[in-house]
């Protein structure tokens, strides 16, 4: 059974990105975000849910195939935001998304992924976030994120 998402935009078709932090000693988040090469724009890994998995469980696909990390799960998302595909795509073919968002607590980074020859990862403190994630609802859950509020799944 599918759990369910608060949905914003029920019309639009409903993709699903990770939120991978890491805590410091000092308690600081940091925040993990992802960007092709050839683009400017910092982001989440995101993208369609997978057949047999659940929303979150393809949140944790993305996050491993996009940016090469590992860890728990949230399998409650902390809100949406919009995405236009047309960035990615011909312009012809353009699309408008919702996002569910699902935090991460990374414990593993691996060397190499998926998709390390077209995606570079950084993390940033969540206060510097807001200077490279453009404007959005995706800037707000990212800046607004506090990871103690929620509880985390053991990855398989």
């Amino acid at each position: 059974m599918r759990p369910v998402v608060q949905r914003q935009w029920p019309d639009l078709p409903l993709r699903v990105g990770a939120l991978p932090f890491r805590e410091t000693d000092a308690g600081r988040v940091d925040i993990l975000l992802i960007r092709r090469l050839d683009r400017h724009v910092w982001t989440v890994p995101k993208g369609r849910l997978v057949a047999g998995r659940t929303d979150h469980e393809s949140a944790e696909l993305e996050a491993f195939e996009e940016a090469g990390v590992a860890g728990s799960i949230s399998e409650t998302a902390i809100g949406s935001f919009l995405y236009n595909k047309a960035a990615t795509m011909k312009p012809e073919h353009a699309e408008i998304v919702e996002v569910a968002l699902f935090p991460m607590m990374v414990d593993c980074e691996l060397p190499q992924w998926p998709e390390m020859a077209k995606r570079e990862r950084r993390w940033f403190r969540q206060h510097d976030v807001a200077r490279f994630v453009l404007p959005g609802e995706l800037r707000d859950l990212l800046t607004g994120f506090t990871a103690r509020e929620f509880n985390y799944l053991a990855s398989a």
